[in-house]
């Protein structure tokens, strides 16, 4: 009786000595259980705070992308300008150029024209010149004719009055002659 009590005795102990480990064991698998689950949720907590890094960066570096193709744009933007400012310098200069030199072909045109005018004026004045001088030569033409038909007048007035006391010398030649002749009668006639 005593050996069967004690194996109950015993057969309980083992019981709860397994009842016991069987609990240790349960305990130390939820214990597992737990850690394998906190280990799961680090590792995806880790992730996520990966995956989180990975899109910051990713978003991080689109954004620096963004501001290079921005950059990009703006430099590109100002060259355009650059250059049209430079195109629309040039076309200024060029019309200032073509401005002048029109200017300068107008004022050649005005000195060309100019001058003819003054070759002209230069024409008529000899043209002028030519005319007094031909009048006056006519004029002197003139007046020598004068004075030679002047003379010849005088001349021939002279002439006319030589001529005419020539005539007058004779007349009273003759007269002078008659008398005495009329008294050479008159004086024979008396010594009849």
């Amino acid at each position: 009786m005593q050996m069967q009590k004690q194996e109950k005795q015993k057969q309980r102990q083992q019981n709860q000595q397994k009842q016991k480990q069987k609990q240790r064991q349960q305990h130390q698998q939820k214990q597992k259980q737990k850690q394998r689950q906190q280990k799961q949720k680090q590792k995806q907590r880790q992730q996520k705070q990966k995956q989180k890094q990975k899109q910051q960066k990713q978003k991080q570096k689109q954004k620096q992308q963004h501001q290079q193709k921005q950059k990009q744009k703006q430099r590109q933007q100002k060259q355009r300008q650059q250059k049209q400012k430079q195109k629309q310098k040039q076309k200024q200069r060029q019309q200032k150029q073509k401005q002048k030199q029109k200017q300068k072909q107008k004022q050649k045109q005005r000195q060309q024209k100019q001058k003819q005018k003054q070759k002209q004026k230069q024409k008529q004045k000899q043209r002028q010149q030519k005319q007094k001088q031909k009048q006056r030569q006519q004029h002197q033409q003139k007046q020598k004719q004068k004075q030679k038909q002047q003379k010849q007048k005088q001349k021939q007035k002279q002439q006319n009055q030589q001529k005419q006391k020539q005539r007058q010398q004779k007349q009273k030649q003759k007269r002078k002659w008659r008398q005495q002749k009329q008294k050479q009668q008159k004086q024979r006639k008396q010594k009849q």
